[in-house]
């Protein structure tokens, strides 16, 4: 049997349309696809000045995972799927690093102590956040790993509810 390959990331309709204008905007010569001249002229403009190599290794990334046809030229399909990749490892990331820090604060335990964590921003960070009015929570229910996350990520937190609902 072979190793199973994850299917590729999907899109938003909102991140789909980020992508195509950042695609459109990149293909100045309207080819239908970016070579190495218009993804230099890109970095540039982003302030970055990737040497020779770099860009090759761009080019090569943004071919390499999506069956691209290695013709040292990016075309929509190929940017899309890499665009998608980019933001998944970065999603990725961003939930590795909350729960990193949470178990960092945690100290080992299943949940933090809202009184706790209130106490740590204060003195270690100089943040006077009410982190109480986050999170509806029980009086000594502790802030467990997903509420955190939530948190850290700059989503809004669930509020749970006080008591379990009935099966319906």
């Amino acid at each position: 049997m072979g190793a199973r390959v994850a299917p590729p990331p999907r899109l938003t309709d909102d991140e789909l349309m980020t992508a195509k204008t950042a695609f459109y905007r990149m293909d100045k010569d309207g080819s239908g696809s970016i070579d190495k001249q218009e993804l230099q002229f890109m970095m540039h403009s982003l302030g970055q000045s990737p040497t020779e190599e770099e860009l090759q290794q761009l080019m090569d990334e943004a071919e390499r995972g999506t069956g691209g046809d290695a013709d040292n030229k990016i075309e929509l399909r190929e940017f899309l799927s890499w665009y998608a990749n980019t933001l998944r490892f970065k999603r990725d990331t961003s939930v590795d690093d909350a729960r990193h820090a949470f178990h960092a604060v945690a100290g080992g335990k299943a949940g933090i102590d809202k009184e706790n964590l209130q106490q740590l921003l204060v003195q270690e960070f100089g943040l006077d956040i009410d982190v109480g009015a986050m999170f509806d929570l029980p009086p000594g229910r502790e802030l467990e790993l997903p509420d955190f996350e939530k948190l850290v990520l700059g989503q809004s937190p669930q509020k749970r509810a006080t008591q379990p609902r009935a099966w319906q």
